[in-house]
């Protein structure tokens, strides 16, 4: 096509510029239409005045689609539509900041169990990316002629001619509606997706209705057909809010909460670290089922990559082992839906009877400044024994000495030494780290900013049992359900205070220490081995290379 080179420079310039991602959108698909009107000068020579007025671009949107219905009646050929179309929809990019990933959209139409015959619903759909995904993935399950329909509202209608161009471009079988709440209804959807934007992660630059969307998704519950499916990606923060309190508790009560997913911030989206668990709603249920998508963290997201972590949630969550709650007990604990709540309510359940943290062991925080609070006073001197310990400085659970900053006086922190036996944890991080300090000898340690110091009575407490059970899967729950934020998680003194820990016997938590050590002896030894023969394998060529 002799416009295809004019498209990809005229893309790449606009990137450079301070046009918006939507109008490089749009710029692409004008590109389009403008050698589609050349190519058939014949048939629709009058809409040619559009190739040198770009200007029209920005002041008469609806000439565009018109344009596009025009290029359905003129017969093209469909397989080079089809391959501009797709080319245009994997350049384009999402009308707002937060880029939601291409698996994360496959999940939601497995977990909504998308077929041909569905009427699929997306609320606040300027985005176009997950509707277009539906009807793609639809597709390629059945041959069928039966088609998927899609509705979808917006909040600002110049921005959805574009959505509108793209769906007649890929010959989606879609229906637009106004924003107006509860308007859907008269098309009746069984499916409906509600993504994060439309609860208010952002607004994309124009004026949110005043509507509580925490109370259209309960006027979406109440109203539930049997057989309906409805899953809203809700922002984590939107789940504990006390001004949403009421609307949960209802959504509760009515019994069509039947599924909590939290996702991990990189599947949900590749540019935000925002935190969504997915509600799913549907058939009235007593219980709850719920997975915590959270246990696949960015490690196992960069070796598995991401759709074998969206397969390995779906499959779990669906596997017939998945846990339960009761709704009751939700309401119990203020109607909130985080996880982290959930997990926290069943571990303290059964620690009803244990210790708080606070009557076992003193607790404070870290000095409040950062490592960069000490740049006046560094010194490599080797006869400087203060050291200044940070978050990099804990690695797989031990306090590495070998790259933390010295400092030359380090008196007047005292209050913040570590001693021997003390535990540290990180205070703001999603995974918290956690060490035992050992072996000081007479290096003063300074804890820095956003750390706690867990200081043991060793009466009630072994520093390594305690640090077992906060590194076991109970222990990590206890730790979550107090961890607050979306973006960053922190916790704060008091509910830390307030946890209550596994604690037996003294001489049941020296057993399970000594079998603890005994564990990471083998593993250091089977770790050496395995570093050995890497090395080995490594070098494999050069000792081929020997023998010739």
């Amino acid at each position: 096509m002799k416009y295809e080179e004019e498209f990809y420079n005229f893309y790449n310039s606009l990137k450079a510029t301070n046009f918006t991602r939507h109008n490089i959108k749009e710029v692409a698909i004008y590109l389009l239409f403008r050698e589609y009107c050349a190519f058939s000068e014949e048939r629709c020579g009058r809409y040619l005045d559009l190739r040198t007025d770009e200007s029209y671009l920005f002041e008469e949107q609806s000439i565009l689609f018109k344009l596009s219905e025009k290029l359905k009646e003129l017969n093209l050929n469909d397989s080079d539509i089809r391959e501009w179309a797709n080319k245009i929809t994997e350049l384009s990019v999402n009308n707002y900041s937060i880029d939601i990933t291409h698996e994360f959209m496959l999940l939601i139409c497995r977990l909504l169990d998308l077929k041909q015959s569905d009427i699929l619903y997306e609320s606040y759909a300027c985005d176009e990316k997950f509707l277009y995904e539906a009807n793609k993935y639809v597709n390629l399950q059945s041959d069928s002629i039966l088609k998927l329909r899609t509705i979808f509202s917006t909040f600002n209608d110049m921005k959805s001619d574009s959505t509108e161009m793209l769906f007649v471009l890929n010959d989606i079988n879609y229906h637009k509606i106004s924003s107006k709440k509860n308007s859907y209804r008269a098309i009746n959807p069984n499916k409906i997706f509600i993504n994060p934007l439309y609860l208010g992660v952002r607004n994309p630059g124009f004026k949110n209705e005043s509507n509580n969307q925490w109370e259209e998704l309960l006027n979406i519950a109440e109203n539930l057909q049997s057989g309906q499916r409805v899953i809203a990606a809700i922002p984590d923060n939107l789940l504990s809010r006390n001004f949403d309190s009421i609307y949960r508790k209802k959504l509760l009560e009515t019994k069509h909460i039947v599924g909590l997913i939290s996702i991990p911030s990189k599947l949900f989206s590749s540019n935000s670290n925002l935190l969504v668990t997915l509600v799913i709603l549907g058939d009235s249920s007593d219980n709850v089922k719920y997975f915590d998508g959270r246990i696949f963290d960015n490690n196992d997201i960069k070796s598995a990559g991401l759709s074998n972590i969206a397969n390995l949630i779906f499959d779990r969550y669906n596997d017939e082992d998945c846990t339960h709650i009761d709704y009751r007990d939700l309401i119990v604990r203020g109607s909130v839906l985080a996880i982290s709540n959930i997990l926290g309510f069943k571990v303290s359940k059964e620690y009803a009877l244990s210790p708080k943290l606070s009557e076992i062991a003193s607790i404070s925080k870290g000095y409040k400044g950062t490592a960069s609070s000490f740049n006046d006073c560094l010194t490599d001197s080797s006869d400087s024994n203060y050291y200044v310990l940070t978050s990099k400085d804990i690695e797989n659970g031990v306090i590495n000495f070998e790259n933390m900053i010295k400092i030359i006086d380090g008196r007047k922190y005292e209050k913040y030494f570590l001693m021997d036996g003390d535990l540290v944890l990180t205070n703001k991080s999603t995974k918290v780290k956690i060490a035992v300090a050992s072996n000081l000898d007479n290096k003063k340690v300074i804890v820095s900013g956003s750390m706690i110091i867990i200081r043991p009575n060793f009466d009630k407490i072994n520093p390594v049992y305690l640090k077992m059970f906060f590194e076991s899967s109970k222990g990590r729950s206890v730790l979550a359900s107090i961890q607050k934020g979306t973006v960053i998680s922190t916790m704060t003194l008091e509910d830390l205070c307030d946890l209550r820990v596994s604690c037996p016997e003294m001489n049941k938590q020296i057993e399970f220490v000594n079998l603890y050590s005994n564990l990471q002896e083998q593993f250091e030894i089977k770790k050496k081995e395995l570093d050995t023969l890497q090395e080995k394998i490594n070098n494999v060529f050069d000792l081929i290379n020997m023998e010739e």
